[in-house]
């Protein structure tokens, strides 16, 4: 008779396959469990349903370190000013498309959510936004969008160190 049907394989026998994402941009840093401040201001910022219905976008997402490497006070100043906090979040968001990081190392800057651009730099195979950040982590896909992890707070103020708030 006939051959039978091909047995499904296992999800776990691909491991080199990602898996459809089933999670939004927020719930997916949110389980990772090293974006517990950005999660957090994301939050306090009223963002937190645009990132999760809105899309494709594409996050550069701080982790907690990244934060911790703020001036002391920094984060305090920003949770006070929720128009400096939305604009900086904003920042970090590139609306439209899901870009992966092989296309964002040939593109040379972007506009983002915030308005401003991002300058981007790719060399030795790594790739730098505003020649602070470095993506340490990228292509997380989720259901609305990609994140790529950052290891510096992205800063909209002035390319390398923030200007002092008037």
């Amino acid at each position: 008779g006939p051959p039978a049907p091909e047995p499904e394989p296992a999800p776990v026998a691909e491991p080199a396959a990602p898996a459809t994402p089933t999670r939004d941009l927020v719930d997916t840093a949110e389980g990772m469990g090293t974006f517990t401040t950005l999660v957090k201001l994301i939050d306090e910022a009223g963002l937190t349903d645009a990132l999760r219905e809105d899309g494709p976008l594409t996050l550069f997402a701080p982790d907690d370190a990244a934060f911790a490497k703020l001036a002391a006070g920094e984060l305090d100043k920003l949770r006070k000013d929720k128009k400096s906090l939305v604009a900086l979040l904003n920042y970090h968001v590139l609306p439209g498309r899901a870009i992966k990081s092989v296309e964002v190392g040939t593109m040379p800057s972007a506009a983002t959510a915030a308005g401003p651009e991002i300058a981007i730099e790719s060399a030795d195979g790594s790739i730098k936004i505003n020649g602070a950040a470095t993506i340490v982590k990228a292509d997380i896909m989720t259901t609305n969008g990609v994140i790529h992890v950052i290891d510096v707070v992205l800063s909209p103020a002035g390319k390398k160190k923030p200007k002092k708030a008037k």
